[in-house]
């Protein structure tokens, strides 16, 4: 039930948001989580050029993980046949592998997670399990899309993200500098996050952002 009377709240922006159709959730993380879970893979294969935020999520949910090389353009090196419930985890570093290129790869290995952080204007491939992150792009506190044609079983709690603001807030009005020490706690804070699905307000920037 919404509650009217006392004073005004953040209005309701436009919702134009750039992805359209995807699984809204509350971090890049948790979305390479939603994959695994609703996959039910058992392995990851991931490139040693790699934040260890995603090694720590994994280890978090018990979830087999093992390196691998790319050479100078990025690309794979990586000679092994996956089973059913292994999977390559491929970064798009700086937005440099292309449509084409990710196509090769999933011919090649079947089974394949693309990882758009870096690359958060190049649209997904239909059939590919692509997470993308929003506020390594916009002035937002949290945030993912994930695009899957595997649906989770499970009930996600909606997360919230108002105490979140400050470092955005701060940063609008003055100097980033001044918010630094704000942004590494928000940043340490979200990998303590379970699976949730995006909030409200991050929903609400994210829409009204050209």
């Amino acid at each position: 039930m919404k509650e009217i009377g006392g004073y005004f709240g953040l209005d309701q922006f436009i919702s134009k948001p750039y992805h359209n159709n995807m699984i809204e959730l509350n971090t890049g993380r948790n979305a390479l989580i939603y994959v695994v879970k609703s996959k039910k893979i058992k392995k990851v294969y991931l490139p040693f050029f790699l934040c260890d935020s995603v090694t720590k999520i994994l280890d978090k949910h018990i979830v087999e993980y093992e390196y691998y090389h790319i050479d100078k353009k990025f690309m794979p090196v990586f000679n092994k046949t996956l089973k059913d419930e292994e999977y390559l985890y491929v970064v798009n570093y700086y937005g440099q592998i292309n449509d084409d290129q990710i196509m090769v790869l999933k011919e090649k290995y079947h089974y394949i997670i693309v990882d758009n952080t870096q690359a958060f204007f190049q649209k997904p491939i239909s059939g590919i399990d692509t997470i993308y992150s929003c506020r390594k792009f916009f002035g937002v506190p949290d945030g993912s899309y994930l695009s899957t044609n595997s649906i989770l079983a499970e009930e996600l709690d909606e997360d919230k993200s108002s105490t979140r603001m400050d470092h955005i807030l701060g940063r609008f009005e003055g100097q980033a500098s001044d918010f630094y020490n704000d942004f590494q706690a928000n940043d340490e804070f979200l990998g303590l996050l379970p699976l949730k699905r995006m909030s409200k307000l991050t929903s609400n920037i994210l829409g009204a952002i050209d």
